[in-house]
């Protein structure tokens, strides 16, 4: 299973300058309102915080039930951006 590294806050910062919002309401309009252009959409937000959102699921002030279900949120959409299997997935598993 690949392991989360904590991002830096200059990485963290870079992903979320590009984060264009006017550039993206245009593009989306481009995009089919079906569940593929839907999907697309969420994976286009999701790659600009991913890197914040692993660095909220390192957390040590946040409950670490609440730490697990964000990382495994995170490995479940970067397989969703990869096309490939969600790593150390099992069924009926507690976090």
């Amino acid at each position: 299973m690949r392991d989360l590294v904590c991002p830096s806050f200059r990485s963290i910062d870079q992903d979320i300058r590009t984060l264009d919002a006017e550039q993206m309401i245009e593009e989306n309009s481009l995009l089919p309102n079906d569940a593929d252009g839907r999907a697309e959409r969420i994976l286009r937000v999701y790659l600009c915080v991913r890197s914040l959102l692993t660095a909220l699921s390192m957390t040590p002030t946040m409950n670490p039930a609440w730490r697990a279900a964000l990382a495994f949120f995170i490995r479940v959409c970067d397989a969703a951006a990869s096309s490939g299997p969600v790593e150390g997935f099992k069924a009926g598993r507690d976090l």
